[in-house]
């Protein structure tokens, strides 16, 4: 089954934006999105990976220009 998996955010007239969206993780569910204090990186974690298994979690750090809203 394919699914749709992005992060989104809400932007100040309540609509939701996109931020990111992963590909070929579809056994894995994200979690623990987290900007740093001076919003230039972005966190997130797959708790299964590529490989659907348990042990295979991975923490990704996304580097950006991102605007507060």
């Amino acid at each position: 089954m394919l699914r749709d998996l992005q992060i989104v955010a809400m932007d100040s007239g309540g609509s939701l934006v996109p931020i990111l969206q992963i590909a070929g993780q579809y056994e894995s569910e994200k979690t623990g999105p987290a900007f740093d204090p001076s919003i230039k990186k972005f966190y997130f974690f797959s708790q299964r990976g590529k490989s659907g298994s348990a042990s295979d979690g991975v923490t990704y750090e996304v580097k950006g220009l991102f605007i507060k809203i």
